[in-house]
């Protein structure tokens, strides 16, 4: 089925944005990329206002890369299937001690470098013209610790 370029590349802002302010700490641009009543998926269901409460406990000590890619989109009318592949780099300090954080990571004791491989399944809607998620499936698939190596010298730390 056709539908307008517009869409597709619409939807595939609102998944980058996402990701941006994820990395960027940034709530409220996290919060955007959703609609009010959007439910997300990760380990348990959360409402959208759980999740955003949660975001800064987990990553607030963490620098974090998120990268989508191999993205599908399937638009429907006003409602839209995404599924993407992410690949997220979290750099975890030790000693967390938050249950989020340690069901993802683990309760570390030293600074560790995290690697994880993951699939988004994304609802998206586009309400009053404008495309936002409104369920978000966040499937955990392979995931790597390491323990954090010096920088390069000169490189920033």
């Amino acid at each position: 089925m056709a539908y307008p370029a517009a869409d597709h590349l619409e939807i595939l802002n609102v998944l980058h944005r996402y990701t941006f302010a994820i990395d960027g700490k940034d709530v409220p641009g996290v919060r955007n990329s959703f609609h009010p009543d959007a439910k997300i998926r990760l380990i348990n269901e959360y409402t959208l206002e759980e999740y955003c409460s949660g975001i800064p406990k987990i990553i607030e000590k963490m620098r974090t890369v998120h990268m989508i890619g191999n993205e599908v989109v399937d638009v429907d009318g006003d409602r839209a299937k995404a599924k993407s592949y992410v690949y997220a780099y979290h750099s975890v300090p030790p000693n967390l001690n938050d249950p989020g954080a340690d069901a993802i990571f683990g309760a570390v004791k030293v600074k560790t470098d995290s690697l994880i491989l993951g699939r988004y399944e994304d609802t998206l809607e586009r309400r009053n013209g404008v495309w936002k998620i409104a369920y978000k499936d966040i499937n955990l698939i392979w995931q790597q610790h390491l323990p954090t190596l010096p920088p390069f010298p000169g490189w920033p730390s």
